[in-house]
């Protein structure tokens, strides 16, 4: 494109894919470009006058129909769809709270591989809450690092990774330790009163913001943290299977409180960019 123009960034590339071969469809030459954590629509000029409304329509409705509707009538026919370059794509994902703790998460789960379960042991979460004292009250959030199968970790981690690293990128690595903290303490404290202190895992924290995304795209979609209708009813359906049981042992406790956390939190008035 020769001469070009801008309209805007956007945090999430998939939904801003859409956007473009939506503006394809309607003969408008588009493509994506990184710009830092976000991706920037540029459209070639002279672009119709219509295409202005059409972006704002794109920022406060990014999971319209159409939009996934021009991806699958594209298929393979447009032009490349935007890609990070080379090697960036960890970095421009996950900060680096969502590399830490992904790291630790890995390392606490080794140790237990190798027979050390003295570290399980130690953030495992307490028999008692009557007999906690203020040093040990780490533990009623450190189950979330606790693992005990590669399929419950690898799952977890790569949502963890997914999530957490937009959310991180979006809104600073504060808001998600403050996310992450409330989430997994709800989740862990609900599965403790339902099953007693024998359960980890970082799923409730997954569920805790898959629950942040979900809120967030239904009340501010300009926060780019919107999610596919499609993930949304896989999740809620898993959640449900959990509850019905399907032969696995499942923290169902924590998926749902980790879940409603992670909503009501979506719905405080923080200060946000919209």
């Amino acid at each position: 494109m020769s001469a070009t123009k801008i309209l805007g960034q956007f945090p999430e590339p998939r939904l801003a894919q859409g956007f473009v071969d939506f503006l394809r469809a309607k003969g408008v030459a588009a493509r994506l470009l990184p710009q830092g954590p976000d991706v920037a629509v540029e459209v070639a000029l002279p672009a119709p006058d219509w295409v202005e409304a059409a972006w704002q329509h794109f920022l406060t409705h990014p999971l319209d129909e159409r939009y996934q509707e021009a991806s699958w009538q594209s298929g393979g026919d447009s032009p490349s769809p935007f890609q990070y370059a080379k090697g960036s794509r960890l970095r421009l994902v996950a900060g680096p709270l969502t590399l830490g703790l992904l790291a630790v998460t890995i390392l606490v789960y080794l140790s237990w591989m190798m027979g050390y379960a003295g570290l399980y042991n130690a953030l495992a979460f307490p028999r008692s809450l009557t007999d906690l004292s203020l040093g040990d009250s780490y533990r009623l959030v450190t189950p979330i690092l606790l693992h005990f199968s590669l399929l419950h970790i690898g799952f977890n981690l790569l949502w963890w990774w997914d999530l957490g690293g937009k959310l991180e990128k979006r809104e600073g690595s504060l808001h998600l330790l403050l996310v992450t903290l409330v989430t997994g303490f709800a989740g862990n404290l609900a599965q403790f009163l339902a099953t007693g202190p024998a359960f980890g895992g970082l799923s409730g924290v997954v569920y805790g913001l898959f629950g942040y995304f979900w809120i967030s795209g239904l009340l501010y979609p300009r926060r780019g943290l919107a999610l596919p209708n499609s993930l949304v009813l896989f999740m809620l359906a898993w959640l449900v299977l959990g509850f019905v049981g399907i032969g696995l042992p499942i923290a169902n406790q924590a998926h749902l409180w980790g879940l409603v956390a992670g909503c009501a939190l979506a719905a405080l008035p923080f200060k946000r960019a919209q």
